[in-house]
């Protein structure tokens, strides 16, 4: 999750008073953070940008009624699956990657086995239920507690974690269970 230091809440507070390059500098700082969430849902670039895009109109339109600073990143992340979620039930794209382009510029000796077990998670995560996906992304992907899970899905904790346990089930049954024994 996104570290709100001093200055970060400073800009937040400038942001919710109208200051347009606040507001902008606040999602740049983050715009990986941003965008890596963005992917998780999208099926295309176009939907990823589309997402993003949407998203900050509508976090635009509404910073000024945050209620709590700190909470910026979590708010705006709420906003982003919600949108993700209109935009991709209305596409009918298929997530297509240049696999080539994308190994030739991650792949090294050091980490093949991390982008094997990567792309083994990404298939495996298509098999299993959609509700557990969202749960063990935002956990694992985007290193968010259970608690922020919560507060994002607007879920109860122990939800939550009943998700949690059950996705890692199913993910232990797709992929076998001594796959990360290996």
């Amino acid at each position: 999750m996104v570290e709100m230091t001093n200055e970060t809440i400073r800009l937040v507070k400038k942001a919710k008073k109208g200051d347009d390059s606040a507001f902008e500098k606040l999602l740049k700082e983050q715009y990986e953070y941003i965008y890596r969430t963005a992917y998780h849902y999208a099926h295309s670039e176009q939907d990823i940008t589309d997402i993003i895009q949407e998203t900050t109109m509508e976090a635009y339109k509404g910073v000024s009624k945050l209620k709590e600073e700190h909470y910026f990143y979590t708010w705006y992340i709420r906003i982003l699956i919600r949108v993700a979620g209109r935009i991709t039930k209305k596409s009918t794209h298929i997530k297509q990657v240049n696999i080539d382009d994308y190994l030739e510029q991650v792949i090294t000796v050091e980490n093949i086995n991390d982008i094997e077990q990567g792309l083994d998670l990404m298939t495996s995560f298509k098999q299993i239920d959609k509700k557990y996906t969202e749960v063990l992304q935002l956990f694992y992907y985007q290193d968010l507690s259970i608690q922020e899970i919560s507060q994002i899905l607007k879920m109860p904790i122990g939800t939550v974690k009943t998700n949690l346990f059950r996705g890692r089930q199913q993910l232990k049954s797709v992929l076998g269970g001594d796959y990360f024994e290996r």
